[in-house]
């Protein structure tokens, strides 16, 4: 496979901010919701008498449960990268997608079409990967929200089938 041509590659980054916030977002939650279930389980696993006989342990495990449910779902299941921070355009290629902890590749064929929603534009993709089906971009992405929609755009009316 030969390497695109620097003007066939497009690099569209979001603002300071957003960047921050959604690392900052992910690191919390999941360190944040790890740490409170895990002094849950903790504490209701101190008061237990017997070892299932608790209902604040049967609670305090669903919960934590749920965590990893959701670590699954937006890590490997592709979730996180439904609100990138970065997109780079391979014309005639595809999308490189980056979202915290997650890098992803996806071909020009597999998008579907581009629209707007109460979040910011909507990217639908013709086939799941794991649990993605859209990438939105955010109306809070920065600058270059609009031109990376008009990319996308552009690139699905050129090069899709």
């Amino acid at each position: 496979m030969t390497e695109p041509a620097d003007d066939a590659v497009h690099s569209f980054k979001s603002s300071r901010w957003f960047n921050l916030n959604m690392w900052g977002a992910t690191i919390a939650g999941v360190g944040g919701g790890t740490l409170v279930s895990t002094l849950n389980v903790i504490g209701a696993w101190r008061n237990v008498t017997g070892a299932w006989g608790n209902e604040s342990l049967k609670i305090a495990l669903f919960i934590w449960g749920l965590l990893l449910l959701t670590v699954l779902a937006y890590f490997p299941g592709n979730a996180i990268a439904g609100y990138p921070y970065e997109v780079v355009i391979e014309k005639g290629k595809g999308l490189r997608v980056y979202a915290p902890f997650k890098k992803l590749y996806i071909p020009i064929q597999d998008l579907q079409d581009v629209g707007f929603s109460g979040e910011g534009t909507v990217v639908r993709l013709k086939h799941r990967r794991r649990m993605l089906t859209v990438i939105v971009i955010h109306k809070f992405f920065g600058s270059q929200a609009q031109p990376l929609a008009d990319a996308i755009r552009e690139e699905l009316r050129r090069y899709a089938p």
